[in-house]
């Protein structure tokens, strides 16, 4: 199985960005989805050189054919699935009741558990958004 480094510094474009969208429960998120959306973790894979045929249409990166360190359960494990640093991560970036400017505080937060010298940066923040607060 081919081999993929975590990288220490993960960036996130908010234009591209799938996440999980207050009032809406049903938003499908994936490493990348058909409209060329990524979750935090689909940044995190691509960062790494995983190559988006293989990140398409993936829920998780214990989907993936590929193994992504930090990711992913240890390729000595019985059962080779995302790590769960990774499950905590997508629930964070899938949350529904959360603001944009919540969840990017978790998931700065979440990435510094991954040790010190990790760290992911949000990239083309809107302003006008829901990243103000939650509405009333």
């Amino acid at each position: 199985m081919q081999t993929f480094e975590m990288p220490k510094r993960v960036v996130v474009d908010c234009k591209t960005w799938c996440r999980g969208t207050p009032g809406i429960d049903d938003t499908e998120s994936a490493l990348l989805t058909s409209d060329a959306t990524r979750c935090c973790l689909g940044f995190a894979c691509k960062q790494a050189g995983v190559a988006d045929t293989a990140l398409l249409g993936c829920a998780a990166p214990g989907g993936l054919n590929v193994y992504v360190t930090r990711l992913m359960t240890p390729l000595d494990s019985a059962d080779s699935d995302s790590s769960e640093w990774a499950m905590n991560a997508m629930e964070i970036n899938d949350e529904a009741g959360i603001t944009d400017r919540e969840r990017m505080q978790q998931l700065t937060a979440h990435w510094k558990k991954l040790g010190k010298d990790y760290s992911v940066k949000f990239i083309n923040v809107p302003s006008d958004d829901n990243t103000k607060g939650k509405e009333s």
